[in-house]
């Protein structure tokens, strides 16, 4: 089985340049997010091994979820609200990391290239994407609480180019909270 190559930084640039607001903004967000999963697992297959237990990391999901409530109060959002978009974002970048690891397992390991340092290459890409989530949460509130908002999400899901059926279920658990009731 061939391996999920993903070229990070030119999606990342992509996406967040390209996203220009309401639900398509969101889903762009939350591609370059997904997009990061590689180099988090990379990272974390040359640091940690090869097993599962090499993607939680639950020290640094505690972080990510407290900093997002703290982000979300200035901005009036339900901090409980926006801690399940993120626990969302982090189970799908998970299970992505899994999928990854898998095919590395599979294929011998993941090829050449270096070995990103997480606190310094790729956790502040992370860290950015999560401010601009939050910001896009807040200024599409209005659009989030539309009866159609999911069936939108959907369509642009199946629509997002370059992404495989992996990428594809990853990116739809990671919008599974998006839509407010």
């Amino acid at each position: 089985m061939k391996p999920i190559r993903f070229i990070s930084l030119i999606f990342f640039s992509a996406a967040v340049c390209a996203a220009q607001g309401g639900p398509e903004q969101i889903v762009k967000l939350c591609v370059a997010r997904l997009q990061l999963a590689e180099p988090v697992a990379r990272a974390k297959w040359g640091h940690d091994g090869a097993g599962d237990a090499a993607i939680q990391d639950r020290a640094r999901e505690a972080t990510v979820i407290q900093s997002v409530k703290q982000l979300s109060k200035p901005l009036a959002l339900d901090e409980n609200y926006v801690a399940a978009v993120f626990n969302d974002q982090i189970e799908a970048n998970k299970q992505l990391q899994a999928s990854i690891m898998q095919h590395w397992r599979e294929d011998g390991g993941p090829g050449e290239g270096t070995i990103p340092d997480l606190a310094r290459d790729v956790r502040p890409k992370i860290d950015l994407l999560n401010r601009q989530i939050v910001a896009t949460l807040a200024e599409n509130a209005p659009l989030l609480h539309q009866p159609d908002c999911e069936e939108t999400l959907g369509q642009l899901i199946a629509l997002e180019p370059a992404v495989d059926d992996v990428f594809r279920a990853s990116l739809k658990l990671a919008l599974a909270h998006v839509c407010r009731p």
